[in-house]
């Protein structure tokens, strides 16, 4: 046990196997099946529906590692301009007025980065050199909402709870994420989030495992 909680105290990156499936394998559909249902319990996307809808004077949303596009979705009809980023196609069943960027988000242009980001459960994949480098394109729009794996060992603990609910890479890759995830403080420095830039943020960890990060551009 104390080898594990020592395995914490530093962000450890590994690959995640999601990664690596095409995305018409039945397993990778399974998962991602799971990561919904761990959204759902962990309640993240409604958080980020929470801070859109009390924000208006966003206009334009991009959302880093879309997935499977179900948050984009459940932000559709609110009159926004919606654009998800991945490395997978756009997938079929996501709305004609949502745009796509089958891109790797290291390299992005900065144009997806003028008003509001969004990533959910995706920065944890990130370097932290990748991490700088995404920061400067952030800072140039107005606000950033982020869920990410709180990397403690009782969110270790949490994970193994899930365990007979889903399948072997989601088992997999939730202990990697949250080995990966973050701990109060460390992202919005990473991502120069801090007065001098112009920048304010609020941090939260929920009871479920969940880091949350809220910021906006002064």
């Amino acid at each position: 046990m104390i080898s594990r909680i020592r395995s914490i105290r530093n962000r450890h990156l590994e690959d995640e196997i999601l990664d690596f499936l095409p995305s018409n394998d039945p397993s990778a559909i399974r998962s991602r099946r799971d990561l919904r249902l761990i959204n759902f319990l962990m309640g993240n996307i409604r958080w980020i529906q929470s801070c859109v809808k009390n924000n208006n004077e966003i206009s334009h949303i991009t959302e880093l590692g879309a997935g499977d596009g179900a948050l984009l979705s459940n932000l559709a009809g609110r009159g926004l301009k919606l654009t998800g980023i991945d490395l997978q196609p756009k997938p079929e069943n996501l709305s004609s007025d949502i745009g796509w960027g089958q891109l790797d988000v290291t390299k992005t242009d900065t144009s997806y980065f003028n008003n509001t980001v969004v990533a959910v459960l995706f920065l944890h994949h990130l370097s932290e050199s990748q991490l700088i480098e995404l920061g400067e394109k952030i800072r140039l729009g107005k606000f950033l909402y982020v869920v990410e794996p709180h990397r403690c060992f009782f969110s270790i603990l949490q994970g193994y709870t899930l365990f007979p609910f889903v399948n072997q890479v989601t088992r997999h890759d939730m202990m990697v994420s949250i080995k990966a995830g973050f701990k109060m403080g460390e992202l919005p420095e990473i991502l120069g989030l801090d007065q001098n830039k112009g920048w304010s943020y609020s941090e939260h960890i929920t009871p479920l495992g969940a880091y949350r990060l809220s910021a906006r551009r002064n």
